[in-house]
């Protein structure tokens, strides 16, 4: 290949997704404009983390709310008068938490690890606490006084550390637990904000940011705050995001549930094949509030890079191919290699076109001649 041409390198090492336990993925980069980006393809895993409704849990001290009852003390005139019943209430009553069996999830996603020795289930037993919070914020009995901490001090909910969930005071989702990703906020703002780390607005938001979880071992220049495009293989739905999260080693397809939503339809509907374009070095190598406005110039911005390299075509037949660099480069590249036509025989047409929509929705154009990709004879000997 030429040195203005895409060049395709395996990338090392054992990846794997939530639902499909071995991932390939590939380097590929090259052009005048100097495209680059690692590529793979797997199902979307749901990531509620930091979204004000991820966690809770009803409590039986929460059932009924505060009533009105009879005051007995005296007044200066001689009056009695109903008030306010004197109860503490966290209002952990009617939760629907997002992380709930129906959506594959549970509060035990919160704890690691979310399995005990002999592989079962963490159970919240009041006799054993093998688990530590994490995917809420915790507090101990003393913290919570301190810090003037709604906190859920059911025995059966202290991790080993003695901490058990801390509960919002306020807003729409009070009486939810705090849920917790890297801090979103700059330090400044955590110097400004004493208890910063106890309150839900610190982290981000799963619900309403296109974030993923950054593997740590995916290397080759991507590191937390670079950005990326996801394409549903099958509908051509496409979003762009940036990694947020980590916690991570070598697990891919982690995302927060506003992505899953915007390119499946449905947090529910996240079985099917999707793409996964990511640029390194895209980010400043970290996220802060206020980067998502960035996410659709960034994700252009790299895309407008594949706009008439020779092969571009090439990558686009790679991705709706499966991605799989064995199977490329078995196929040999000058099979599949973008001359005036493609895509080859035997290229899946609709995954093509769709991948090539979604690239094309964020400024790729290139000289490929108009053809009918189900005709024999627009494919090349």
């Amino acid at each position: 290949m030429s040195a203005s041409e895409i060049e395709f390198r395996k990338v090392a090492g054992m990846f794997t997704s939530a639902f499909v336990p071995v991932v390939k993925v590939t380097e590929v980069s090259g052009g005048k404009n100097a495209f680059s980006a690692l590529v793979y393809q797997c199902k979307m895993n749901v990531d509620w983390d930091g979204s004000p409704w991820a966690y809770g849990r009803d409590n039986p001290r929460d059932a009924r709310p505060p009533q009105l009852v009879w005051d007995k003390r005296e007044e200066k005139d001689g009056g009695q008068k109903y008030v306010r019943e004197r109860k503490e209430d966290h209002f952990q009553r009617d939760l629907k938490p997002l992380e709930f069996p129906g959506f594959h999830g549970s509060l035990r996603d919160a704890t690691f690890p979310t399995k005990d020795a002999a592989g079962n289930a963490i159970g919240f037993s009041v006799d054993n606490h093998p688990f530590e919070w994490v995917g809420v914020v915790s507090a101990t009995r003393k913290e919570a006084s301190d810090n003037n901490l709604w906190i859920d001090d059911r025995a059966n909910l202290r991790d080993r550390f003695g901490k058990f969930p801390v509960i919002q005071k306020v807003g729409p989702s009070r009486g939810y637990y705090v849920s917790q990703t890297p801090a979103a906020i700059s330090a400044a703002q955590k110097q400004a904000t004493p208890g910063w780390k106890f309150l839900q607005s610190s982290y981000w938001d799963a619900t309403a940011i296109p974030y993923c979880v950054w593997p740590s071992m995916l290397g080759h220049g991507v590191r937390k705050g670079d950005f990326g495009l996801v394409i549903a293989n099958t509908t051509g739905r496409s979003a762009g995001f940036f990694f947020a999260d980590t916690g991570s080693t070598n697990k891919l397809g982690e995302c927060s549930g506003h992505l899953v939503t915007t390119v499946a339809g449905s947090p529910l509907q996240n079985d099917a094949m999707v793409t996964f374009m990511v640029f390194p070095g895209s980010g400043s190598g970290d996220s802060r509030q206020g980067q998502e406005a960035f996410v659709d110039a960034c994700v252009k911005s790299h895309i407008s890079k594949l706009s008439d390299v020779p092969n571009a075509e090439e990558l686009i037949t790679f991705l709706s191919l499966g991605a799989n660099p064995d199977a490329f480069n078995k196929a040999g590249y000058g099979s599949i290699k973008s001359k005036d036509v493609l895509p080859t025989q035997g290229t899946p047409a609709a995954t093509y076109e769709n991948v090539r929509y979604a690239l094309k929705q964020r400024g790729f154009h290139s000289a490929r001649k108009p053809l009918d990709i189900n005709a024999t004879s627009s494919v090349l000997p």
